[in-house]
């Protein structure tokens, strides 16, 4: 799940008023900004992971402990999913 749309949208147009200005440094300091970069990063981490992300999850670990059994069914419950899961 990404950064809703629209608060992306809000978050750009305040970098671009930064840009229009000729303010290019004050951007990196816009207390708007920082504290919306911040919020997003918190919402990314906190969000509920979708069945594909968590079977990629699965599949990473699975293969960073060599246990290619569990691999090998992770991927298969991947190609099961559809498109859209």
């Amino acid at each position: 799940m990404a950064i809703p749309a629209s608060a992306a949208a809000a978050n750009e147009r305040i970098r671009q008023f930064y840009e229009e200005h000729s303010r290019h440094e004050l951007a990196a300091q816009c207390p708007e900004i920082v504290g919306l970069q911040h919020w997003f990063e918190e919402v990314e981490r906190k969000r509920p992971l979708t069945r594909r992300e968590q079977l990629e999850r699965d599949l990473t670990e699975a293969v960073k402990k060599e246990d290619y059994e569990r691999a090998a069914r992770v991927r298969d419950a991947l190609k099961k999913l559809k498109p859209a899961e």
